[in-house]
């Protein structure tokens, strides 16, 4: 079954503007550069942590509570709610409907700021119960306890998605990519000011750290609440509107998404939970390892998703599917020229990585083991994470939330029972690489589904257009590869392999790399490397 927008509600009016790959390009470069700030920020606060806390019991307790404020950002922020409600918005907004759509807005989003402080209230209501029948110090109580602190955290955070998802509607995607650089500017100091007091225990840094997440949230949402009454709307609570046409709609595609993306969160708790019982830093190290990753697929795939879906959403409106297909398999293509070096090079130099982002002080050589483990398991996902959140989009603006539901479902159970098998028979040091597999093969395969559905449901889309290039960019790739190789150690032999020199030396070798990489799709693919820089 699909949901669609009533027929009332659809219309031929939308404002001259470009939908075509380079006109997503453009609009993804700007996301890309201030999402990259705040990928930048996050490693450089990865590296703090990991010097100043490490990747122990406490690190690992603190990954797994954050987990929960994630879980509702993903179900009722910029997950689920908000797939659904931006095809909506955007067609009320497109529809000169501008008075309907931010009524629509405010009704939403005070349903969901009610809901999720009646949950919150609920579970640090049961959390401070439960606290005292845990042990003093363990896994639980202190996993707990940080949970109580960063809990409210979701209801700030669900709200800051809410509103940066009108953001993107209304086209002002800057505001929305930038305001996670918040969290991690907040983080950042909070880790500075904490390295003046070396008498603090683990925990307690941890503690501190929680804290300054939820005084994080609250300056996220004052940023973006701001931002878009300077658009001219408001998303002041209100008690009207909440069964109205509009929202009824969202919110049945809202259900529908948020089994699918609630099933995956609860497989990601299942992961930690898994991790945490198969080694105390296990959490840690899988946490170390998706920063890095995160750091490139931010940039570039959350970038492009962003502006796909109501990109999409306006083809589709307007019925020229043809014009929407262009863009998906140009878009694919771009991602294929970016993602491909970076998922190798991932594997390749994984170790090199790991050590010279992370090594130092409470995080020792035997955590840059676990950790580069882990990110080469998960590298080759690099491509396939990407490519998941570019399909994705077509069928949220087509109004199909069941289709990624139904494909969603069943990875979930396959990787369940594969993160099962593994951590029973792998050895404990690969017991956490073994998740990270499982979450890549899972994905691989979701994007397959997902292509062929698309393939079988639009005959404007031809993916064989982008076998070609994915040879070309996989050859380019390697030529990266084995010049990196031999720059690494040409360039060791000169400079040095110790201390300073062995970073000097392995930033000049991925120089070396880049530029191959660079100058082989010049030469291969002139036209889409121009497209992918804007030209």
């Amino acid at each position: 079954m699909l949901y669609v927008i009533p027929t009332n509600l659809r219309t031929n009016k939308f404002p001259d503007m470009q939908n075509n790959a380079s006109a997503v390009n453009k609009k993804a470069n700007l996301i890309g550069a201030l999402t990259g700030l705040s990928r930048i920020l996050g490693l450089v606060r990865e590296m703090l942590t990991s010097r100043l806390i490490g990747a122990g019991l406490a690190q690992s307790a603190f990954v797994f509570a954050f987990q929960i404020p994630n879980l509702f950002r993903k179900l009722f922020g910029e997950g689920a709610l908000s797939s659904a409600f931006i095809p909506v918005f955007k067609s009320e907004i497109d529809s000169d409907r501008k008075k309907q759509a931010e009524e629509m807005a405010r009704a939403l989003s005070s349903m969901v700021t009610f809901l999720l402080t009646l949950i919150c209230l609920l579970g640090l209501l049961g959390i401070s119960v439960a606290i005292p029948f845990t042990e003093d110090g363990g896994r639980v109580n202190t996993v707990l306890r940080l949970t109580r602190i960063m809990l409210p955290y979701s209801v700030l955070i669900c709200a800051t998605a809410f509103a940066g998802g009108m953001l993107n509607a209304l086209g002002k995607f800057g505001k929305t990519a930038f305001a996670p650089a918040l969290l991690n500017i907040i983080w950042i100091a909070t880790l500075c000011g904490i390295f003046f007091f070396p008498h603090l225990d683990l925990y307690q840094r941890v503690k501190i750290v929680a804290w300054s997440v939820l005084i994080s949230g609250v300056l996220q949402l004052m940023y973006l609440f701001f931002a878009v009454r300077r658009c001219g709307m408001s998303l002041t609570p209100t008690f009207s509107g909440w069964h109205t046409e509009y929202v009824k709609l969202v919110w049945g595609n809202t259900f529908i998404g948020a089994i699918g993306m609630g099933a995956e969160q609860i497989n990601l708790l299942l992961d930690n939970l898994l991790a945490m019982w198969a080694a105390p830093w296990a959490p840690a190290a899988i946490s170390y390892a998706e920063r890095i990753v995160y750091l490139p697929l931010g940039v570039v795939a959350t970038a492009f998703a962003a502006v796909l879906l109501p990109s999409f959403s306006s083809d589709f409106a307007r019925g020229n599917e043809e014009h929407a297909a262009k863009t998906l398999t140009e878009t694919l293509e771009d991602l294929l020229l970016i993602m491909t070096p970076a998922s190798i090079a991932l594997i390749f130099l994984s170790p090199e990585i790991t050590r010279i982002i992370y090594e130092g002080g409470k995080f020792d050589s035997t955590d840059t083991t676990r950790i580069s483990r882990a990110l080469a398991c998960y590298a080759p996902g690099l491509l396939a994470f990407s490519i998941y959140k570019i399909l994705t989009p077509w069928f949220y603006a087509k109004k199909d939330v069941k289709t990624p539901l139904r494909i969603g479902l069943w990875m979930v159970g396959t990787n369940a029972i594969l993160n099962i098998i593994l951590v029973l028979t792998l050895p404990v040091e690969w017991k956490h690489a073994g998740l990270a597999g499982s979450t890549v093969v899972c994905s691989v395969a979701s994007c397959i589904i997902l292509a062929l559905k698309i393939r079988a449901g639009s005959r404007q889309v031809n993916f064989n257009l982008l076998i070609n290039p994915a040879v070309k960019y996989l050859f380019a790739s390697l030529l990266m590869c084995a010049s990196l190789w031999f720059a690494k150690h040409f360039i060791g032999e000169l400079v040095g392999k110790q201390g300073w020199q062995s970073i000097a030396t392995f930033i000049l070798a991925v120089l070396v790399g880049l530029s191959v990489y660079t100058l082989a799709v010049w030469r291969l693919s002139p036209k889409t490397f121009r497209r992918v820089l804007g030209f």
